[in-house]
């Protein structure tokens, strides 16, 4: 199993809400049942050996994180060995020097603190940490990969189209035809509707209330409609709260939802 598989099987558990299979039955902290929106990984090498561990806990920005399981990979075979592994309360963060520090509690009264240092795919405890700052690492939002998303083609900062093949000195890319463009000088990148990229409309004919936030019980701000034998409107989105977009309405924004409407890289209408 790769790093991207772990990855992947919790970002399927957020799609489909753990319920085709649980974190436990992958070996993963219990905690990502409850699919917080700071849920992110890293990628980094916290022992400096050269190869990268994974890391899985949420982000809330500015350097304050929380770590639930942490993997190293063997070497040779390239497996994941599972090094630690957390809960509610009981997490981990990284020192500069690469010391992982497990905050845990069994009760009001019974908390501990305890020091490990990576030794090829072992831990080993240690006393302290030997820096007091902790390791700054680059974390990737969880939300990204579960919002829909697709690699699209740039150029000069140009959106050039949807990335459909690669080929050994082109790509081929969809807008409404599919065409074959130089890879030079062209960028792939991801875009998500986490991040505020594409476009938004609704799946089939209809009205569809326009909210103010993402919940049914919040004010309607407006509907949109889609008549039989039209083409939609289409929506610019601002980004994605777990089962609903974010969209630009009537000179704001708003919150529609996931099941009503489809998200597109580009406008191909």
């Amino acid at each position: 199993m790769a790093c991207s598989d772990i990855i992947s099987e919790v970002v399927t558990g957020y799609k489909t809400h753990w319920s085709e299979f649980t974190p436990s039955d992958c070996g993963l902290s219990a905690v990502y049942c409850y699919e917080s929106a700071f849920g992110a990984f890293a990628r980094t090498d916290i022992d400096g050996d050269g190869i990268e561990e994974l890391l899985l806990g949420d982000d809330f920005g500015g350097g304050n994180y929380f770590l639930y399981d942490i993997f190293t990979f063997d070497a040779k075979t390239g497996n994941p060995v599972h090094l630690l592994s957390g809960g509610e309360r009981d997490s981990f963060v990284v020192s500069g020097d690469g010391t992982i520090i497990e905050h845990g509690s069994s009760g009001a009264d019974c908390s501990f603190t305890k020091f490990y240092k990576i030794e090829g795919c072992a831990l080993k405890e240690v006393e302290a940490a030997g820096e007091d700052h902790l390791m700054d690492i680059s974390f990737e939002p969880i939300m990204r990969y579960v919002a829909p998303c697709a690699y699209v083609a740039e150029k000069n900062g140009e959106l050039q189209g949807r990335l459909v093949k690669t080929y050994d000195e082109e790509y081929l890319i969809e807008v409404q035809d599919t065409v074959r463009i130089p890879k030079e000088g062209v960028d792939i990148l991801l875009w998500s509707a986490f991040d505020g990229k594409g476009v938004v409309f609704p799946e089939n004919p209809g009205e569809y209330p326009v909210y103010a936030s993402a919940s049914e019980d919040s004010e309607v701000k407006g509907k949109i409609v889609y008549e039989e034998g039209y083409v939609p409107d289409v929506y610019a989105c601002l980004g994605y709260a777990a089962g609903w977009f974010i969209i630009s309405f009537e000179d704001g924004q708003a919150y529609v939802k996931e099941g009503d409407f489809s998200w597109d890289c580009i406008d191909s209408f």
